[in-house]
Order: structure tokens, then C-alpha cells, then sequence
């Protein structure tokens, strides 16, 4: 009788033991989903923020199309495409594509894509961003994915050279999209 009796507290002992653990285990699950849930509230407080700057920014773009200041200097935006923006974004293709193969080539890449930084001043500059989508494609995308082919072509990195030019040029497609005049296809064919 005495064996049962402690076998009968053990068994309880090992159940209430197992009960706390559950306990003890369903409190610290409480707490760490309470953490995240804080972490969770505070994400989507940040989000909602950042989308309400969006909206704000885009708001502003839209008032600001009908109001775009004129430019005071006579470069015009389709002479900076073609004069600058054009040469220079054709000379990376032409190297990239086969691969540098001496130190003037290198230097060329680097040459070129510096052209291509300043270029994504000029295009901020004097009245010319009408939008952000304009201000995002040229004055971060153009200009940093230059500064980027500027240092994998310091290192000699041809792979980073090439990826920094593919969204270099996605820069200029999302910015043509929005900006540049469509032609029909009936145009073309006329």
C-alpha cells in the first residue's frame, strides 16, 4: 500500500511538474507573441506612415504638374537625352557587352558612367523633374547604379558592372513610361 501511495505522489508530482512547465510555457509563448505583436503594431504603424508620405508625395506631383516651373536655361531635356544620356549609356552597352578587356576600357566604363551621374543632376536641376518618378529614376536609380558601375569597374568586377547597368537601364525605362510622348504604330507606318 505504501509503494502505491508513492507511486500515486510521484505520478502527481510529475503531473503537477508538467502542468507548470505548460504553464511556464504558455507564459513565455504569451509573452514572446505580445513582443511580436508590439513589433507587428509598430511595423505596420511605420507602414502606414510611409504610405501616407507616399500618397501626400503623390498628391504633390499631381498639384505640381499643372504648376511646373519652366526652365530658365535654354538646355532643353531631349538635348541632354541625346547628347549625353544617349552616347554614354550606348558606350557602356558596347564595352559591357563584349567585356573590357584593357586598363581604357576599364577607364572608359568609368569615364562614361560619371558623365551618366552628373547627368542625373542636370535632370533634377532647373524645373526639369516634374514628378517622383522622374525624381526616382534619375536622381537615385540613374545616379547610383552609375556610382556603382564607377566602383565594380575600380575593382575590375565585371558582374556587378553588367548588373549595375541592367538597372541603370530599367531607370530610364520606368521614367520613359511615364514622360516620354507615345508614337502609334500608325505613325510609324505613315
Amino acid at each position: 500500500m505504501m509503494m502505491m501511495q508513492k507511486y500515486s505522489l510521484r505520478k502527481r508530482a510529475v503531473g503537477l511538474m508538467t502542468l507548470g512547465l505548460a504553464v511556464g510555457l504558455a507564459l513565455a509563448v504569451g509573452e514572446t507573441m505580445a513582443a511580436d505583436e508590439k513589433e507587428t503594431t509598430a511595423t505596420q504603424q511605420q507602414l502606414a506612415k510611409d504610405l501616407k508620405a507616399l500618397k501626400e508625395k503623390r498628391a504633390a506631383a499631381k498639384k505640381s504638374e499643372g504648376e511646373k516651373k519652366k526652365s530658365t536655361r535654354p538646355l532643353q531635356t531631349s538635348t541632354v537625352m541625346k547628347g549625353l544620356t544617349k552616347p554614354n549609356c550606348d558606350a557602356l552597352r558596347k564595352i559591357l557587352d563584349k567585356g573590357p578587356e584593357t586598363s581604357e576600357d576599364w577607364e572608359k566604363l568609368i569615364e562614361h558612367s560619371e558623365v551618366l551621374s552628373e547627368v542625373s543632376f542636370i535632370l533634377m536641376d532647373d524645373g526639369r523633374c516634374p514628378d517622383y518618378v522622374w525624381e526616382g529614376a534619375a536622381a537615385l536609380t540613374l545616379r547610383n547604379c552609375a556610382k556603382a558601375i564607377i566602383a565594380a569597374s575600380e575593382h575590375r568586377n565585371i558582374v556587378v558592372a553588367r548588373g549595375a547597368f541592367e538597372k541603370l537601364k530599367e531607370s530610364c525605362t520606368s521614367c520613359h513610361d511615364a514622360h516620354k510622348e507615345k508614337t502609334s504604330l500608325l505613325e510609324l507606318v505613315e
